[in-house]
């Protein structure tokens, strides 16, 4: 992978550090990691060769569904509400679901059905659990 291409990847909002994927997955509840831990555990981005950063530096390629995205992205502005994270966290988490939710609505149009709206704070149930009906 070249220079160009890598640092393109790079500025996308569903592709993150292994610093920032760590420190989320180290916050968030029992019903939430491992929907994180799935979506980032596969091999991370190839790097330039000339790259000289280590395993810290890598990038992965973060695929979730709506409902992860917006219960991680409550569940990290509640840690930074509460001091564990800096408004960087947040920023990412939120650009993150937004692009998710974004590409859904996107879905949602073309197969001729309207975009869903979400809860920012909702929880994703254990699995099992059927969501709370509205």
């Amino acid at each position: 992978m070249d220079w160009p291409e890598y640092k393109a990847l790079a500025q996308r909002p569903d592709v993150l550090p292994r610093a920032l994927l760590t420190r989320t997955e180290a916050l968030l509840p029992a019903p939430l990691s491992p929907a994180l831990r799935a979506a980032w555990r596969a091999a991370p981005l190839p790097k330039p060769a000339d790259h000289k950063g280590g395993a810290e530096t890598d990038l992965f390629e973060v695929a979730l569904c709506a409902a992860a995205a917006e219960a991680i992205a409550a569940a990290v502005a509640a840690a930074a509400r509460a001091g564990a994270v800096g408004p960087g966290v947040v920023a990412a988490w939120r650009e993150l679901r937004d692009h998710i939710v974004a590409g859904q609505d996107a879905d949602d149009r073309s197969a001729g059905t309207e975009p869903r709206t979400l809860d920012r704070d909702a929880t994703v149930p254990p699995p099992g659990e059927r969501p709370a009906q509205p």
